[in-house]
């Protein structure tokens, strides 16, 4: 098979099969604005793996699963998802549906071997103008087996021999748990789980970029829109999937960016939970403090609200920053500090909401309880309000105002702050024991 391009390395490829058009890119060109609004109008995109065990990266297949998948085949994968908003590369696109093709044709999988690396096509509008397209290749799907891989049965779209000795494997699988909670374990992949796998350096770059287009179109919200920051943890998947928190999952699956903040599951053991390595703890203290100073450092424009905190906790972080930093006193646009419960109180609810909407900010910086605090960047955002980023940030507030004193330098090198806190702070105690359940919970049952 030739590939002919218009140089080298090519952004774009005609795909054609079986009559229809699709549009193969890679991954790296879906940094672009106009790759983003390209997705959002697609029905549905396929994702070509070079290798099974890249699935991980993609879907919420189980290792077991995975097991037979490469047990059986050796040749490639084309993953086929809906169309959904780009964030950052390939790690958001999942939304609903995971459909795995098999075996791929053997043109096709000469092709993905010569990449070394993903293709994500979309179904193509010859009309479109956004890429120049280049002289693609043909396969035929003669012989192709489809199954719709979901955490129950798979459904066969479409049938062949390898499409049913795969549900025969899979039968096998389902046979072999012991536990009645078989399909929620392990519990990291999820659709609505995207780990930023990179450093805090790059996550600060990311929320910088997001904030300066913001900026260049004067806040209007036209292509900007507002979104959330999350920081996962143990105790957070624990609400999400053993609670099956409805609202708390819609928040993550729409996040803008899902920071690495528990170590331990999503730092030592990220490969094991999530299927690809993170590189370091991006805490939401991290991420704060390193905003706050990247902003005062550089005397950057962006707008900063606070909400939350115990008693006059915001307003220390303000002076604080304002200390360092003098000008910041423009910056930080507005304080709210709401009782426990003001979002089941609609008068305070709306007094809060108004004030935000009234300053339409660049940064809200919201330290409530989880998940209060990310549910509140969510309801602003379903209602209509105008601002940048959205964090939930828990204790910060009271960490860097000094009403709550910090742990030894020790037993954070040790990671065992949820342990030191366990002992010294009673309300966290109450979720410990839960969490280690259900952290043994997924180890029984990766």
């Amino acid at each position: 098979m030739k590939v002919t391009a218009a140089d080298q390395s090519p952004t774009a490829f005609l795909i054609e099969r079986a009559g229809e058009s699709f549009l193969g890119i890679f991954p790296e060109a879906l940094q672009s604005q106009a790759v983003n609004e390209f997705v959002k109008q697609q029905s549905d995109i396929a994702v070509m793996l070079p290798s099974v065990g890249d699935i991980f990266r993609f879907g919420t297949i189980t290792k077991k699963q995975q097991a037979v998948l490469s047990h059986m085949w050796i040749s490639p994968l084309e993953v086929v998802i809906l169309a959904k908003s780009v964030q950052y590369f390939t790690q958001d696109l999942f939304q609903d549906t995971v459909t795995i093709r098999l075996p791929h044709s053997d043109t096709e999988q000469s092709f993905v071997s010569t990449l070394g690396r993903p293709l994500i096509t979309f179904k193509h509008d010859k009309n479109s103008e956004i890429f120049d397209i280049v002289e693609g290749y043909k396969t035929s799907t003669n012989g192709t087996g489809r199954l719709r891989l979901t955490s129950a049965m798979p459904e066969i779209l479409v049938e062949n021999d390898s499409a049913q000795q795969f549900i025969k494997e899979w039968k096998e699988i389902e046979e072999s748990f012991m536990f009645s909670w078989k399909h929620k374990y392990p519990l990291f992949r999820q659709k609505y789980v995207n780990v930023f796998p990179g450093t805090r350096a790059e996550a600060i770059q990311m929320i910088i970029s997001r904030l300066e287009k913001r900026f260049q179109e004067q806040r209007s919200g036209k292509t900007i829109q507002p979104m959330a920051v999350v920081t996962p943890n143990l105790d957070h998947f624990r609400m999400l999937i053993e609670e099956d928190d409805k609202e708390f999952q819609e928040v993550y699956a729409q996040a803008f960016l899902q920071t690495a903040d528990g170590y331990p599951p999503l730092v030592k053991y990220a490969k094991q939970s999530l299927g690809y390595q993170t590189i370091e703890q991006v805490s939401g203290v991290d991420v704060f403090v390193s905003l706050m100073n990247k902003i005062g450092q550089d005397s950057l424009p962006f707008t900063i609200y606070f909400v939350g905190g115990f008693g006059q906790t915001a307003q220390k972080v303000r002076d604080h920053f304002v200390s360092a930093y003098p000008h910041m006193a423009q910056n930080i646009v507005g304080i709210s500090s709401p009782p426990v419960g003001f979002m089941k109180n609609d008068e305070v609810y709306s007094a809060v909401k108004a004030d935000i909407a009234k300053k339409n900010p660049d940064l809200i910086f919201a330290c409530l309880a989880a998940p209060t605090q990310e549910k509140f960047i969510h309801r602003l955002k379903k209602e209509g309000v105008q601002f940048g980023l959205g964090f939930g940030l828990g204790r910060t507030f009271d960490l860097i105002s000094g009403y709550q004193k910090k742990e030894p330098k020790i037993v954070e090198r040790m990671r065992l702050v949820w342990l030191y806190r366990a002992f010294t702070n009673k309300t966290y105690a109450k979720r410990v024991p839960k969490d280690l359940l259900f952290a043994l919970k997924t180890l029984l049952t990766a």
